[in-house]
């Protein structure tokens, strides 16, 4: 390793390579010198253009233009060569491995100047082409000083014997004065220009201190553990010209050192190490940007406070590495519309992107307004963009704008216009104006354009609401007698309803959904829907008979009920009516209805009934049980103006049987049920009139392989099946093989319209017919 110093004063004209060290590795060395391990670097001060470095295998390489290019040469009998010093640009020495080579070229060839009988030499300095000295020993022999005044022809040696403290450098100042030099832990000093030496300081333990640097009050010298390097260390900083010494341990091997001044210092070593101090090594800072971290150095040299070269693994030279502001590019205009956007990119490759919103990545897609700029970035160096301003242009503010609700009714319009003027507009029905006429149901839009040429799009939906169509129906006879009455009633029920009779039409009624009319007329109901759309409903005629009633039916009680007393089964149970002609007219009875005509029935022997003006006959009606318990059925008597109902109610009860066995015993017989594989029974609808659901009980008993299907169904007066009934089975027993069971039938009449129908049941032979109402 080589000293450095320097007599003169030094400007602090630059702090920028201390404060952010870049390097890069040179790639002009000679072939075949390109891996070698180099171990000491020294620049001409009087002329930095030349510049030398000496390493492993005995090679030198030389430059003449500060290191733009390089030339080698090779020393054959030697390998390692640590210290390389020349006095002007043509005469130099190398040293190291026991011996010393002196150049007359400028470094392109050596010859071998050892003193005889030397060893251990190592450091080498040259006052001038003739004077200066080679330095070594000391760790396991004696130190040994070397000094030549006639540039090696002969030499004189100065030797101590201070243990495991081995020579390594030095520094002379005058022929016959000042110098100083380097051992393990320890700093010499020379006050007769290097013929003899003694310890002027101790710097600290007896560590391998390869390098010493001097400026003014100040040393630096590298350690590594160890009379001899290799072992981990760090540096040694005095200010005081020896008198105390700071340390700094940083793990690793260090080799090299160099003074800008008293303060600013620079020291390298293993794995990429290289340090710099501005502050006399208070604090130390790894400035190794460019350098492999596995990469091994030994020496370092600055020409000024920006140049400098550290040498090992490679030789590398201080740079400030050309990261240039990135350029960009934008895929469009820079101002644009909401909603839209730009992508801001850079085509060249960095290792590292930090956009001005946040983004690390490579580009960025901008849909805002503001000021983007790239910053990109390596460990070693950083650069910003340019600055691009973006503005964006809002979206127009853009609504639909109507002149009444926007559910309108059938027939109706309503119009759709935009807030405010555009410079364009588009609506989806093809339409360019401001606004438009709507009629149908849809979803209407609009797209606008501003000033700017910014568009929007807005959207309403139009319902066009299908004006209401009621139906009016007769709950009852559209002709009857004068004094009677039937209702009039509209499917549904609507904000406002007015009934109306023609001629006129004459306002009857309002506010109801069924009334009665009493009075011959053509009637129709005028309703509104809550959105307050109309409609007019169909015209019925009701026709009022200036007449009454021929009939009455008498022997019935007040209730129109015939009550048939406990009749056993096999029995036929008869009772008679009385039925009387009140007019002045004969009247014809061709036929009377009972409704199931099962259990009770009406002899057909007694048709027809001819009944002369105030006439009575009576009419036999017959009850035979089909089932135990309460049996119900309905006679229906017509007439001129309203037919006439009749109630008919009967009991079954058991047959009992008395006897005697063939023992004489006792016994009692009772009808328990009736023979045969399948019996049913259906009451009476209820409620009826109804309104919503007309529910029928049924109860059935029957062999399990001869059970029946069901059917009910609900027919209008003209025969129409209209409505089908669901079959509920709520209960079901087994008894002795067969099954009984209860249940409902239901239907749901509110489906239906008002007015009159039939319901009829049919199970295998059985059949049952009801007549219902059904009001709403």
């Amino acid at each position: 390793m080589q000293k450095k110093f320097i007599l003169y004063i030094v400007l602090f004209i630059s702090l920028a390579l201390g404060a952010n060290a870049q390097w890069k590795q040179m790639t002009n060395l000679p072939r075949g010198y390109e891996r070698n391990y180099w171990l000491d670097v020294y620049f001409l001060e009087a002329n930095p253009q030349f510049g030398w470095v000496c390493g492993y295998n005995g090679m030198v390489l030389r430059t003449t233009n500060g290191g733009n290019s390089w030339f080698g040469s090779t020393i054959r009998d030697v390998n390692q060569l640590e210290s390389i010093h020349f006095a002007n640009e043509k005469v130099g020495y190398t040293s190291g491995e026991g011996k010393i080579y002196k150049s007359i070229d400028g470094g392109a060839t050596w010859r071998d100047i050892t003193p005889y009988s030397a060893t251990s030499l190592w450091g080498c300095f040259f006052l001038t082409p003739d004077i200066g000295m080679v330095i070594g020993g000391g760790c396991v022999d004696n130190q040994q000083f070397y000094r030549t005044t006639n540039g090696g022809i002969s030499w004189s040696l100065f030797t101590t014997a201070i243990p495991e403290t081995g020579l390594t450098d030095l520094i002379l100042y005058s022929e016959n004065g000042l110098g100083y030099a380097s051992s393990s832990g320890f700093i010499w000093r020379t006050m007769d220009g290097g013929r003899t030496w003694n310890i002027f300081s101790t710097s600290g333990s007896k560590d391998w201190q390869e390098e010493i640097t001097h400026i003014g009050n100040s040393f630096l010298v590298p350690y590594a553990a160890g009379c001899s390097e290799g072992g981990p260390g760090g540096m040694r900083f005095s200010v005081d010209l020896g008198k105390s010494w700071r340390e700094t341990y940083v793990g690793e091997a260090m080799f090299g050192a160099f003074l800008h001044d008293s303060l600013r210092g620079w020291a390298c070593g293993w794995h990429g190490s290289v340090y710099y101090t501005s502050d006399g090594g208070k604090t130390w800072k790894l400035r190794n940007c460019g350098i492999d971290s596995r990469a091994s150095l030994d020496d370092l040299w600055f020409i000024n406070d920006t140049l400098g070269f550290v040498v090992g693994d490679g030789i590398y030279k201080s740079t400030k590495y050309d990261l240039l502001p990135p350029e960009l590019l934008i895929n469009g205009p820079t101002q644009f519309c909401e909603g839209d956007s730009i992508i801001i990119s850079t085509p060249g490759q960095y290792e590292n992107y930090r956009w001005s919103n946040g983004s690390t990545s490579p580009y960025i897609v901008v849909k805002k307004s503001g000021e983007y700029f790239l910053t990109v970035y390596n460990r070693c160096d950083t650069n910003t963009s340019k600055k691009i301003i973006v503005n964006v242009n809002p979206k127009p503010d853009l609504k639909i704008i109507t002149n009444k609700p926007t559910k309108i009714c059938e027939g109706d319009s309503v119009i759709l216009s935009v807030n405010k003027a555009f410079v364009n507009y588009l609506w989806s029905n093809g339409s360019t104006q401001s606004s438009i006429v709507v009629r149908k149901s849809g979803k209407y839009s609009v797209e606008v354009v501003d000033t700017n040429g910014c568009s929007a799009k807005a959207d309403t939906l139009v319902q066009v609401v299908p004006n209401p169509n009621p139906i009016v129906s007769i709950l009852g006879r559209d002709k009857f007698c004068l004094g009677d009455s039937v209702f009039l009633a509209t499917d549904t029920s609507y904000n406002i309803i007015d009934w109306y009779r023609n001629p006129g039409p004459k306002l009857v009624e309002s506010g109801k959904t069924k009334i009665i009319v009493r009075d011959s007329g053509e009637y129709f109901v005028r309703v509104k829907n809550e959105w307050g759309c109309e409609g007019i409903s169909n015209i019925v005629k009701i026709s009022v008979i200036l007449d009454s009633n021929r009939l009455t039916i008498e022997n019935v009680n007040p209730e129109n009920k015939l009550f048939f007393d406990s009749t056993k089964f096999l029995q036929l149970n008869c009772r008679t009516i009385r039925i009387k002609n009140i007019s002045e007219h004969p009247y014809n009875i061709s036929d009377i209805l009972v409704f199931n005509n099962i259990a009770f029935s009406i002899p057909q022997h007694q048709f027809p009934i001819q009944l002369e003006p105030y006439q009575t006959r009576e009419l036999t009606i017959c009850y035979y049980p089909t089932e135990l318990g309460k049996q119900w059925d309905t006679l229906l008597l017509g007439d001129n103006c309203s037919p006439h109902y009749v109630f008919l109610d009967g009991i079954g009860i058991s047959n009992v049987y008395d006897g005697s066995s063939r023992c004489n015993v006792p016994i009692e017989l009772q009808t328990e049920k009736l023979a045969g594989k399948y019996f049913m029974k259906v009451d009476a609808p209820f409620p009826n009139p109804s309104s919503y659901y007309l529910t029928i009980p049924f109860q059935r008993y029957y062999n399990k392989e001869e059970k029946q299907i069901i059917e009910a169904n609900i027919y209008n007066q003209l025969g129409q099946l209209l409505l089908a009934g669901n079959i509920n089975v709520t209960k079901n027993l087994n008894i002795d093989g067969a099954s009984a069971e209860s249940g409902e039938i239901t239907f749901p009449v509110f489906k239906l319209n008002s007015g009159t129908y039939f319901v009829n049941i049919k199970s295998y032979i059985f059949s049952w017919t009801f007549l219902i109402t059904i009001l709403k």
